[in-house]
C-alpha cells in the first residue's frame, strides 16, 4: 500500500500543478496536458478560462486526496489502508469529473462572450 499512496498523492500534486499551469498560461493548448475537452481546447482564451474554474475542484479535490492517501501510511491495519488508498483515488476522480464539467462550462461561455464581442464589431 505504501506505493500505491505515494503514486495517487503524486498524481493529485501533479494534476493540481498542471491544472494551475494551464489557467496561468504557462502551459498552451496541447493534446498531452491539461483538460483536453473541445469546449477548452478551441482557443488560448477559451483554455485559460476552463482551466481557471477547473483550479478551485483540482486543488480541493487534491488536497484531500493527499490527505486521505498519506493517512493510508500511518494506520497499523493492511485492510484500512487500502481502503484509503482507494478512497483517495475516487476522490482525485470525482475532482478531476468536477473540473471537467466546471472547465467546460466556463470555455463554452468564453467563447459566447468572444463570438457577441465579434458580432459587436462586425
Amino acid at each position: 500500500m505504501f506505493i500505491a499512496s505515494i503514486t495517487v498523492a503524486a498524481l493529485a500534486l501533479i494534476i493540481v500543478g498542471i491544472t494551475i499551469g494551464c489557467a496561468r498560461g504557462l502551459i498552451p493548448v496541447n493534446s498531452l496536458a491539461g483538460i483536453r475537452l473541445r469546449s477548452v481546447m478551441i482557443n488560448d482564451s477559451t483554455w485559460r478560462a476552463g482551466h481557471r474554474a477547473a483550479v478551485p475542484a483540482e486543488l480541493i479535490g487534491g488536497a484531500a486526496t493527499v490527505v486521505v492517501a498519506l493517512s493510508a501510511l500511518v494506520v497499523r491495519s493492511a485492510d484500512a489502508a487500502q481502503l484509503l488508498s482507494i478512497g483517495a483515488t475516487v476522490i482525485l476522480l470525482g475532482s478531476t469529473v468536477v473540473a471537467g464539467f466546471l472547465a467546460n462550462r466556463a470555455a463554452l461561455t468564453e467563447l459566447g462572450a468572444e463570438q457577441d464581442a465579434e458580432q459587436g464589431t462586425g
